[in-house]
């Protein structure tokens, strides 16, 4: 039997007694203790532990005992952030692993809760609990929206910061991924701490925060805030370039959602009155040209066949016009949809032959919408689409359009 001396608190000192075979057998840390004479506690045989000031209570570290001596541990929400401390304190993987993946399904709970146990993480060091807390905003970006708890928490940039890490190192196809709530969550937090992003190591951090990969989407709201911040930190150099593209590359990014927020009318005058002049200069000149730009996605709407429906990337030319093509379910497999021109002066939309690398306007398409012959049209058109004359699956009235992604 070995005499542990227990701080709670830096007041309160408790005086266990523990048969020593049942500490070594569940924790490295009582292992090494007992089989290592460099330890003091080797030869007094007894521990001291100190345990932090704050979330680890005496009742806490009972149930530790209760679990060494049974292997069990009933966790609820008032003591699973003391067991993954224990787990790691104490070298116990198990009961780490086990507390952690618990603390996973508490994180459904309000955005209140995670600021709570993201603090809690925070003043107990522990790594590994508050990327579970990061990671489990990746699928819910809501939780931090405006006025969020863990917008306004204390330490809130530095949380952000950690999702963010979090972001870049999980599956890109997560739910939460790609949606334009990222940069409207991001301009709200700029806009709270407006004042307290000024020195060199917040613009690192705000140059981080605006990579295109984080943002793959970005609203006309948050795009103004965006580039107005990125202008006060001094970060608008413009390139020496030709003259075709002086925009950093958040302000094309930018410079993209207010084109769109433009063309569908939205109100956005007296924004644009704060906007630096070389972005309006850019604006304008990508308004007066935009029809000879190539689009980097369209987006396909109202076709009867379901597949058809959905965006098709650009993946480059095609009898030199630009081709487009995207994934979708026909005859019940998973096969390539192409939007291409093909040499009759066509349009066509077609399921290209499987295979690797095969291209589409072959006799072995399934061809399911065409245009009338143009030579002149660089793009495919918005308008006009119609059943393909080689389609003999879909004879239903069809009301399909396009519409162009820069």
């Amino acid at each position: 039997i070995i005499i542990t001396h227990v701080y709670f608190r830096a007041k309160r000192i408790a005086v266990y007694s523990v048969h020593r075979m049942f500490l070594a057998l569940n924790s490295n840390y009582f292992k090494s203790i007992f089989e290592e004479d460099r330890f003091s506690e080797s030869h007094q045989k007894q521990s001291t532990i100190r345990l932090p000031l704050s979330g680890i209570t005496s009742e806490h570290f009972e149930l530790l005992l209760d679990y060494f001596y049974t292997g069990e541990l009933e966790l609820d929400r008032s003591n699973a952030v003391a067991a993954v401390y224990f787990g790691d304190y104490f070298g116990i993987p198990s009961l780490k692993k086990q507390a952690l993946a618990f603390v996973g399904t508490l994180l459904h709970l309000s955005n209140e809760e995670i600021a709570v146990y993201y603090q809690d993480a925070r003043k107990l060091l522990m790594e590994d609990l508050q990327k579970v807390v990061a990671s489990t905003c990746i699928d819910r970006p809501n939780t931090m929206s405006k006025n969020s708890e863990l917008v306004k928490m204390p330490n809130a940039i530095e949380f952000w910061r950690l999702v963010w890490l979090e972001r870049n190192n999980s599956d890109p196809s997560r739910s939460g991924a790609k949606t334009a709530n990222w940069s409207d969550n991001l301009a709200h937090l700029i806009e709270t701490y407006f004042d307290e992003i000024d020195d060199e190591i917040d613009r690192e951090l705000f140059c981080f925060f605006t990579q295109s990969a984080f943002l793959p989407v970005v609203t006309p709201d948050a795009a103004f805030i965006l580039m107005d911040q990125e202008h006060r930190l001094g970060l608008t150099v413009i390139q020496q370039s030709d003259g075709s593209n002086d925009l950093t590359c958040l302000q094309n990014h930018c410079t993209d959602a207010l084109l769109g927020s433009l063309r569908n009318s939205i109100s956005v005058e007296r924004k644009l009155r704060k906007l630096q002049p070389i972005v309006l200069r850019s604006l304008l000149s990508r308004m007066i040209y935009q029809e000879n730009r190539v689009p980097r996605y369209m987006h396909v709407h109202g076709a009867p066949f379901s597949s058809v429906d959905g965006k098709y990337i650009n993946k480059g030319y095609h009898q030199k016009k630009p081709y487009f093509k995207r994934f979708g379910c026909y005859d019940g497999e998973i096969r390539t949809f192409a939007l291409f021109f093909y040499k009759d002066g066509r349009f066509y939309i077609s399921v290209i032959p499987k295979g690797e690398g095969k291209k589409p306007g072959t006799l072995e398409d399934v061809d399911l919408y065409d245009t009338p012959p143009s030579k002149e049209v660089l793009f495919p058109p918005k308008n006009g689409w119609r059943v393909s004359r080689h389609n003999t699956i879909q004879t239903i009235p069809w009301n399909l359009t396009i519409t162009y992604k820069y």
